[in-house]
């Protein structure tokens, strides 16, 4: 696979974290730097959410790395997204919020429809390893973040980030 899509939660932190000067520090920073030099092409799900980061990208230069991304529109997707929200209410609603295991769901669905491995944000991310990592695809991502995240990647002093894998 030559393309990865990056979840926006991961891009949305950067930008959160460069307001606090902590994003070359952060481990969200450091896993899309990871992606850039591991994948082709990395993407993120243009779906009305990133208009805020867009701009900001835009108006400083520090976060220029991330106009390196290709959006993927999120036209046409309504099948996805009544896929993702069927299973969500039907297996994983009674132990999962909504925006985490749903829109897990809906990235690794979209990430599988396009070919691509999907790169999930730590929530999201600890939903997967727990609760859909069944492919041979799935199993291959989730072995090139652990590896990365316990080597490369993680940061024990930033607890509430977690560990992508």
């Amino acid at each position: 696979m030559k393309a990865a899509l990056i979840d926006n939660w991961t891009i949305e932190r950067i930008v959160d974290q460069f307001d606090d000067s902590l994003m070359n520090s952060s481990l969200e920073f450091q896993v899309l730097v990871a992606a850039l030099v591991l994948w082709d092409n990395v993407c993120y799900l243009d779906n009305g959410y990133s208009g805020w980061w867009n701009d900001a990208v835009e108006n400083r230069k520090e976060l220029d790395v991330l106009k390196m991304l290709t959006p993927i529109q999120d036209v046409g997707r309504e099948e996805v997204k009544n896929k993702a929200a069927k299973e969500y209410i039907s297996i994983y609603s009674q132990n999962y919020l909504e925006i985490v295991a749903k829109g897990a769901l809906e990235y690794l669905y979209i990430s599988d429809e396009k070919d691509m491995c999907y790169i999930p944000f730590d929530k999201r991310a600890a939903f997967c390893k727990r609760q859909v990592l069944s492919s041979k695809k799935w199993q291959l991502i989730s072995s090139i973040f652990w590896q990365l995240s316990t080597s490369i990647l993680y940061t024990p002093t930033d607890c509430s980030v977690g560990i992508f894998y």
